[in-house]
Formats: C-alpha cells, structure tokens, sequence
C-alpha cells in the first residue's frame, strides 16, 4: 500500500528531472508556477531552453519566474531574449523594462519603456514607472514630462505633485519646485516627506527660518526621520544656535549612525566648542561615509590649522583641490533619499 501512494505521488510530481523532454519541461515549470514554487519552475524552464533556446514562452516564463523572486538582474537576460525572438512582444518589453527598474538600472528602463509608453499612451502606472525612472537616470525633462501628464490626469496626486518638484529641482527650477511640494502639502499636510522636501529646498535657498518649520513640521509628522533631524540641526547650526543643533544632529544619529550630515556638522559644532578630539572623530567619519564629498576634508584642515599641525592641515587641502575638480552635485535624491521600488514591493 505505501509503494502504491508513493507512486500515485511520484506520478503527480512534476517532471523536471533529467531525460524529461521539452513539454514535461514546460507543463512541470508552469505547474510549479502556480503553485508559486518560482525557483524549482524556473529551473525547469532553463532545462527547457537548453533544448531549444528560441522557445519564446519559456523565456517569458523564466523571467517571470525570475521576477517574481525579485531577482531581477536575471529576469533581464530572459525578456531580452523573448523581446529578441518577437521584437513586437510588448508585456516582453514592460516587463524588460521594470526588470531594470527593479535592478536601479534606470538609464535602461527609460529607453526600454519609452517605446512601450508610446505604444500605450493612456497606461499610466507604466508612464509612472517611466517618470521615476526618468528622475532617477537623471533625465529631469522626460521625467517633467511624465509627470505633468499623469498630474493632467489626476491633479490630486499627492506622490506626483512631489516627484515633479524632484523632477524641477534636478533642472535647478528651484522655485517651480517649492510651488509643487506646496501644492503636495496643502493637499495632504501628512504625506511622509512632503514637509522635508519642502524644507530641503528651502534650505537650498537659505530660507533658513522657512527651512526650521518645514523640518519641524516633518519631524511632528513622524520623528523618526533622521534627515529631518539631521538639515534641522544644520539650519539651527547656521542660526549660531550650537546647543540646539547638537540634540538635533544627535537625535539624527541615535535614528542614523551612518548620517553623513549629522556627523560633518557635529564635527563643525565640536570645532566650534574647543572639542578637537571630538571634532576629528566626527569630521573622520563624514570623510569616510562620502569619500568623494571635500567638504569634511576642508573641515579637517581647518581643524589641523587650529591645532598647529600644518603638513596635516596641508594635505587635507590638496585632497580638496583634487575632489573640487571631479566633485559632481548630487542634491536630488536628498528629498526622497532612497531609490524607488517597484508597486507593489
């Protein structure tokens, strides 16, 4: 009786094994699909393709089951062969595309959906993909674009209004986009980052008073916002309000030890107070978090000057001479902080 149940078992289980043949590839792959087994399905699917690699549904399977795990540096190599084998394919094409989305390949997925956009103009959750995409490859005049069009379509879109004021920052329109993170505000006061984003560009400005109120705002919102935490304590900084910046930029790092800005401007403040141990700890760690940035090295040069150690101080100015020359802005993604994913993730 159990040699009959466990053939009657072994008859149901899918055939993926060796010396299966191309169908019971298939129908094993699409079995265990939707029993949303993705990595056994996809393994069968690859079994499949290396009989014959011009089968089109096994490519849009095995990407599927690629992205459906969330691997999507693997779900490209699939799509792209479908899209390959039937370059019309247009759910290959989409899907390619939110494949590099996902991967942070955002110069790809532009290119990848633009077409598909153009083939389905009135989709506007994949004109979404294509304006975040957009903003994040840099590329502020498709995203621009894309983003007036689903604010044409829905003007009460909170999210949009904001990513557009990101899309006019990058075009250094800073004033078009306080009037849209304006806009975001007045229509949802407690959307999260809407307050920073304005106070981030306020801070752009040197609005410092505009710039104290939208962080605090941010901060009532929800306190656990360490950015927030972090351009208040450098506003009140500016102010020469020291004693109020440290709890800030404190307060940043107690939610963010890696806070790069907390730390610069911690050491700034320690430099300011005497506390010169203190200081080039802070300002040590700012330099190692953003190597790139000179701003820290600046601050350590200052710091070796006041101490008297001059070779010190020295060096740290030529590393600034040589990052001014290949130091590149990057004050966009400063209002949302963290590259998007993809709905639903």
């Amino acid at each position: 009786m159990i040699g009959f149940m466990l053939a009657v078992v072994q008859a149901a289980a899918p055939a993926c094994g060796a010396g299966a043949t191309l169908q019971q590839l298939a129908d094993a792959g699409l079995q265990f699909s939707r029993q949303a087994k993705y990595e056994a399905a996809a393994d069968c699917y690859r079994k499949a393709l290396a009989i014959d690699p011009k089968l089109l549904p096994a490519q849009m399977n095995l990407g599927l089951a690629e992205f459906k795990q969330e691997h999507f540096a693997r779900a490209t190599g699939p799509f792209r062969a479908a899209l390959d084998l039937d370059p019309s394919n247009f759910q290959a094409r989409t899907l390619l595309g939110m494949s590099y989305y996902g991967e942070g390949k955002y110069a790809e997925a532009v290119k990848t959906i633009l077409p598909a956009v153009h083939e389905q103009p009135d989709n506007a959750s994949l004109r979404f993909i294509l304006a975040q995409s957009a903003l994040w490859a840099g590329q502020y005049e498709e995203a621009q674009t894309q983003f007036e069009w689903l604010l044409r379509k829905d003007p009460n879109s909170v999210e949009t209004h904001i990513l557009l004021g990101e899309a006019l920052d990058g075009l250094r329109r800073t004033d078009e986009a306080i009037a849209e993170f304006q806009a975001a505000a007045k229509r949802s006061p407690t959307a999260f980052n809407v307050h920073f984003g304005l106070g981030y560009l306020y801070w752009k400005q040197q609005q410092d008073e505009e710039a104290e109120r939208e962080f605090r705002l941010e901060i009532a919102r929800g306190a656990q916002h360490a950015q927030a935490w972090a351009f208040l304590g450098d506003v009140l900084l500016r102010q020469e309000k020291p004693a109020e910046a440290v709890a800030a930029l404190t307060e940043a790092l107690r939610l963010d030890p890696k806070c790069r800005l907390a730390h610069l401007d911690l050491g700034i403040a320690s430099i300011e107070a005497k506390k010169y141990v203190r200081a080039r700890a802070e300002l040590t760690e700012a330099a190692r978090l953003e190597p790139g940035k000179a701003d820290a090295h600046f601050q350590l040069a200052r710091l070796n000057r006041l101490m008297g150690k001059d070779d010190e101080a020295q060096k740290e100015l030529d590393i600034v001479q040589r990052l001014k020359q290949s130091e590149k802005e990057e004050e966009l993604h400063k209002i949302s902080g963290k590259a998007p994913k993809l709905p639903g993730q």
